[in-house]
């Protein structure tokens, strides 16, 4: 009975500290990753009202909460906070703004 006296104790600490545990682990990978705060993350998040630096939509992706963090991948230098979609898109152009200029021409050529 002890066991699952215990048990129910986690689970029930769990529950309690796992959105402050994530809050925790997301500033952390900035850090490491990006040498990025949550503090800063959140002051660009504002000075782009709160939505992607391209396509100014507000929702991130459809099933995350947070834009992705664009930057250089030569610097890492962040440049912005980006939709997943607008992330993915640069991405696959190798974040070369030769091929997107291309591109813009091809769609407006073709269009």
């Amino acid at each position: 009975m002890k066991h699952k006296y215990y048990k129910e104790i986690q689970k029930k600490y769990y529950e309690k500290t796992k959105e402050e545990k994530k809050k925790k682990v997301y500033a952390n990978k900035l850090k490491r990753t990006y040498n990025f705060s949550i503090e800063e993350y959140n002051i660009l998040l504002k000075e782009q009202n709160y939505s992607c630096r391209i396509c100014k939509t507000t929702e991130p992706t459809e099933t995350k909460t947070r834009f992705c963090i664009d930057h250089c991948h030569t610097t890492g230098k962040v440049r912005g906070l980006l939709c997943n979609k607008c992330n993915a898109g640069i991405g696959m152009f190798n974040d070369n703004p030769d091929l997107l200029v291309s591109a813009i021409s091809y769609l407006k050529e073709t269009s």
